[in-house]
């Protein structure tokens, strides 16, 4: 039993972390809590003309601005309204 419960405690301390990510394809995207600006610029760069990338829920910071294509129609949007901070600086 001891040993069981030891395994377990390695286990939790060494469980993955789950990374802020950007995935899709096409028209539909949608990033994790914390995503990079690199991420969603990527997002935004990868996605078809008029694509929609969603941002879950939660706290966003940034260190730049986001770079739009004037040559596709782009939407980003928050998971539900009021749901994301995004701060920049």
């Amino acid at each position: 039993m001891r040993r069981l419960s030891i395994c377990f405690m390695i286990f939790l301390v060494w469980a993955p972390v789950a990374h802020a990510v950007c995935t899709g394809s096409g028209t539909n995207w949608n990033c994790t809590e914390g995503s990079t600006i690199a991420q969603i610029n990527s997002a935004i760069a990868s996605s078809a003309d008029g694509a929609t990338i969603t941002l879950a829920n939660g706290a966003y910071s940034w260190n730049s601005s986001l770079v739009f294509s004037v040559a596709k129609s782009t939407t980003l949007i928050a998971e539900s309204v009021g749901g994301c901070t995004v701060s920049v600086g």
